[in-house]
């Protein structure tokens, strides 16, 4: 009889221990579910039952998602064409006869002479009537006239030093010094003396 006591009490600890085993167990998947759906089991933990976490999901997704949104910027920067570089404005005729008188300037501080030509200035015959409209430009030494062509539909105007602005008539020419700084319409007399910074060309 005592044995048989002793093995019955074995039995009994035996099956509570198992018991307590189980329901340690239980517990403990309770609490992996509950942290699984709110998300604060780490990858690592996962990892022991074979698991996949949420974060490594989401990160794979953002990942993903990333990867496209750079390959089309990539795409966007790669087939973007440049904006054309604007055409400037022409330039007003004063300031072309500005421009042209720097060059000869800097023709004369380099020769120690005036040009003769546009060719010595390193420009096209075409410029004569193309740096101002409806302007025949000829350059002879230090001497510069600006011829109002005929025949065209362009008016050429220009200041008198009294501040009368005068029309420059189809075939008269306004004829400028620059060794002298001076301008003259039609004759080099004094009356006639004209600001070439003034000029205006109509249509």
């Amino acid at each position: 009889m005592p044995f048989e006591n002793k093995q019955a009490k074995l039995c009994q600890r035996g099956q509570s221990f198992l018991e307590y085993a189980l329901l340690l167990v239980f517990i403990a998947a309770i609490i992996i579910g509950a942290l699984i759906v709110t998300g604060r089991l780490t990858g690592s933990a996962l990892n022991i039952f074979g698991g996949t976490t949420a974060t490594e999901n989401q990160t794979g997704t953002l990942s993903s998602t990333e990867n496209a949104s750079q390959t089309e910027t990539s795409a966007m920067i790669s087939t973007t064409v440049p904006a054309p570089t604007p055409t400037p404005a022409p330039a007003s005729p004063a300031a072309a006869v500005q421009d042209l008188f720097g060059l000869i300037n800097d023709y004369y501080a380099k020769h120690s002479s005036y040009p003769n030509s546009f060719a010595d200035l390193g420009l096209d015959s075409s410029a004569s009537t193309q740096l101002v409209v409806g302007v025949a430009i000829d350059p002879q030494g230090s001497v510069v006239q600006f011829t109002n062509i005929t025949g065209d539909s362009h008016q050429l105007y220009v200041q008198k030093l009294n501040g009368a602005m005068v029309q420059v008539k189809d075939g008269s020419a306004i004829t400028c010094d620059i060794a002298a700084n001076l301008c003259y319409l039609k004759t080099t007399a004094y009356g006639n003396q004209v600001d070439i910074n003034s000029i205006v060309v109509t249509n």
